[in-house]
């Protein structure tokens, strides 16, 4: 790579962290007129594409649905690793699989994968109805 090449490599990664900084300040004014789900605003932080959001609802619905049924559940570390293949970390980011399961839990949502999680070892900040804040 010439010297040209990271120069112009350098200025897009300033231009990049700009536009992250000011895409963040845009989200604190959404948030605050529009109060968005958290479950949404999750998924706008991690830039997820329409198949990740599709992929992590089919992931929690699966889960859901085994242990609405009884059939053996997957294991936190599996579960884990699958929400760590459809969210990549990135250097800047930080997106966990307990924040996904927290936010589901402030929009009501999957309540028997959440405390599920959090019997099997996920470390959970509280008991879904303390978080639960649906409008």
């Amino acid at each position: 790579m010439t010297n040209e090449e990271r120069q112009r490599l350098a200025d897009l990664e300033q231009q990049v962290a700009g536009l992250r900084r000011n895409f963040i300040r845009m989200l604190r004014i959404v948030d605050h007129v529009a109060k968005p789900r958290a479950l949404d605003r999750s998924m706008i932080e991690v830039c997820a594409t329409k198949r990740q959001e599709k992929a992590f609802y089919d992931l929690m619905d699966h889960l859901s649905q085994q242990i609405t049924v009884g059939q053996p559940v997957m294991a936190r570390e599996i579960f884990e690793r699958r929400v760590s293949e459809i969210f990549p970390a990135r250097e800047d980011d930080t997106h966990s699989v307990e924040g996904f399961l927290i936010a589901a839990a402030r929009d009501g949502r999957w309540r028997t994968v959440y405390e599920h999680m959090e019997r099997n070892g996920v470390n959970l900040p509280a008991s879904f109805d303390d978080l639960e804040t649906t409008r």
